[in-house]
């Protein structure tokens, strides 16, 4: 074969064609005019043309048209003794399908040196440059910055993300050493940096535990994330650089860590292997521990001795099923200070996504002020018991011993009327009547008060109460002396409590609803119920001299009246009885009213306790 020198012995060049013959790649020749003169088996294979339909065929036979210019050039270069390695170009096969190959070019000499021809080694860099496409549409795609370096530094590729974020175009990249990415003050270190990696090539974090940062064309720097790959290439292992913009996270940190120190409550941020990693200011005002004593310890250095061994199984309770909840509802939960000492705490878990996993946030609140306020409240609420119970006994006492005596100052006027009453004059007789109705009253106020204090002794009995049924039975008492009136009496939804005082309730509403519309020509009462969140609302209403809304907060209160005693008669205490009547129901009272125009008063009781069937 012409590919050969001619002095080699006949047996020598036997074993040479035989192996070029057969090799993978296709090896040809063509003589200076361009005619193909040799073709072995892998050219056969990668263009498609056999031997015989190749030797003696110009060589443009495998030239697309618009390598011709290409091929021309190569030939001039060749003229001139000059050998073209591996460079990437195309050719045509006989099926017309361009294929891209990796082609060396070398001029062919005789045994004079004189250049007779030119020899061409193509290798088939089809899928090879589909692999590199598929590459550098992945790198491309990338959302981080990608930035491939020789072992020399310099930059060999890089994707779109890196012209985004570094504001340089690759062309001004490709070529340059990558410090040009890099701060000026630590462009000195980072050559033994990049040497330590070529010398170890493996997938590492870069600068693991700093701060790192980026360059950019306009000479502004930005924090960073950097993985390093080692890549093998044709050439020997490059690096692949990721690199990460994390202003954002960065700003979101410092913004996330100053809401963390502007917490009132002390927040310790907890992995899932129990170790502390974040805590913020109020940790030492709580627990008395600096950050750097804490930071990196077991979550149980805050916890009393007590509670270690239960409290990793708590921790894993929250990991599988991370959502935000209160810490041992229901429980007494207590934290220890660094020195030893314990305190009441409130715990509220949060779980807090991070690119590390799931992590428990934990406020924790000393609510060592509060509960001692709360025991304060409790005893201060036991002798408030006392001194009402005692108040009470005294009321129903004091209420019970004078009743004896009015009693008999009653009879007695009534005794001294009977015998004497021709010879007692008019005025006389006027000032008895008004001792006698004096005593009344006052024994009504006495009956009144007897009826405040038992309603505050006395048991709740729980029993069906039919309110119509109960209602009508109250009206059937003042049929006669309010005929006058017109009663409108509506729905009333039955209810549960005790019937004495539930009847005691209406009797005073209606008792008063009479007496206040009593001076219109034509009184007007109206009675029912309505059910609304949960509760029964019961009224009565007329159209009486009504209030003044302003004085409302006396109504309720014992002595407390609105209006001249000489208008209306009564005790000042039968709102007083109604309010706490119903508040021993687990109720309350409310009232309503204009001047003039009338009131209506209001009490209330929870379905779901008294509700009715």
């Amino acid at each position: 074969m012409e590919l050969f020198a001619n002095k080699k012995p006949d047996h020598v060049q036997a074993i040479l064609a035989s192996i070029v013959d057969y090799t993978d790649d296709a090896i040809f020749s063509s003589s200076l005019e361009g005619t193909i003169t040799s073709w072995n088996n892998g050219a056969e294979k990668l263009f498609g043309f056999s031997k015989e339909e190749a030797l003696g065929k110009p060589i443009s036979l495998i030239l697309p048209a618009d390598r011709i210019t290409e091929n021309e050039t190569l030939t001039v270069r060749l003229n001139k003794g000059e050998a073209i390695d591996h460079f990437e170009t195309e050719r045509l096969r006989k099926d017309g399908k361009l294929v891209y190959i990796s082609l060396t070019v070398s001029p062919l000499k005789d045994a004079q040196n004189n250049i007779t021809g030119i020899g061409q080694i193509a290798r088939d860099f089809t899928k090879h440059r589909k692999s590199r496409e598929t590459f550098k549409a992945l790198l491309e795609s990338a959302p981080d910055a990608m930035v491939i370096v020789g072992n020399d530094g310099k930059i060999q590729m890089v994707n779109a993300q890196t012209e985004k974020i570094f504001l340089y175009k690759r062309t001004e990249l490709i070529g340059n050493m990558v410090e040009i990415l890099i701060p000026q003050r630590y462009t000195q270190n980072h050559p033994s940096h990049r040497s330590s990696f070529f010398s170890d090539p493996r997938v590492r974090g870069m600068g693991i535990g700093l701060e790192l940062y980026g360059k950019r064309k306009d000479n502004t720097e930005f924090p960073v994330e950097i993985s390093l790959s080692p890549l093998e290439t044709e050439t020997g292992i490059v690096a692949l650089a990721a690199i990460r913009d994390v202003s954002l996270r960065k700003k979101s940190e410092e913004k996330f860590k100053a809401l963390l120190e502007s917490a009132p409550d002390a927040m310790v941020i907890v992995g899932q292997d129990g170790k502390i990693q974040m805590v913020n200011a109020q940790v030492r005002n709580i627990f008395q521990f600096e950050r750097t004593e804490i930071e990196g310890q077991p979550i149980e250095i805050l916890i009393p001795q007590r509670y270690h061994q239960a409290h990793p199984q708590h921790r894993k309770s929250f990991f599988s099923d991370p959502r935000v909840r209160s810490m041992g509802i229901g429980l007494e939960l207590f934290g220890r200070r660094k020195d030893g000492v314990e305190f009441p705490v409130e715990i509220s878990l949060s779980p807090l996504e991070t690119e590390e996993g799931t992590l428990a946030l934990a406020a924790i609140r000393d609510i060592t002020g509060r509960k001692k306020s709360e025991y304060k409240i409790q005893q201060l609420n036991r002798e408030l018991e006392e001194h009402i119970v005692e108040l009470e006994s005294f009321s129903y006492s004091v209420s019970h011993d004078l009743r004896a005596p009015l009693r008999a100052i009653d009879g007695f006027i009534a005794m001294f009327m009977d015998k004497f009453q021709d010879d007692v004059d008019p005025e006389g007789k006027r000032l008895l009547g008004n001792i006698r109705r004096n005593v009344t009253k006052m024994s009504n106020l006495i009956n009144d008060l007897l009826m405040l204090s038992r309603i505050g002794a006395k048991d709740i009995d729980q029993t069906q109460i039919n309110m119509k049924t109960l209602v009508n039975s109250v009206l059937d008492e003042f049929r006669e002396t309010h005929s006058h009136a017109t009663v409108q009496v509506g729905d009333l939804h039955p209810t549960s409590g005790d019937i004495a005082l539930m009847r005691q309730v209406f009797l005073n509403l209606i008792s008063n609803a009479f007496k206040y519309s009593s001076k219109k020509e034509q009184p007007h009462i109206e009675i029912g119920s309505v059910e609304s969140k949960g509760e029964i609302q019961y009224y009565v209403r007329d159209n009486g001299v009504g209030f003044d809304m302003e004085y409302y907060n006396k109504l309720f209160g014992v002595f407390q009246r609105l209006h001249s005693p000489q208008d209306y008669n009564g005790t000042g205490v039968g709102l007083a009885i109604v309010k706490r009547v119903i508040t021993r129901h687990g109720g309350h009272v409310w009232a309503e009213g204009k001047e003039g125009e009338g009131a209506t008063f209001y009490f209330s009781l929870n379905t779901t306790t008294h509700g009715a069937s």
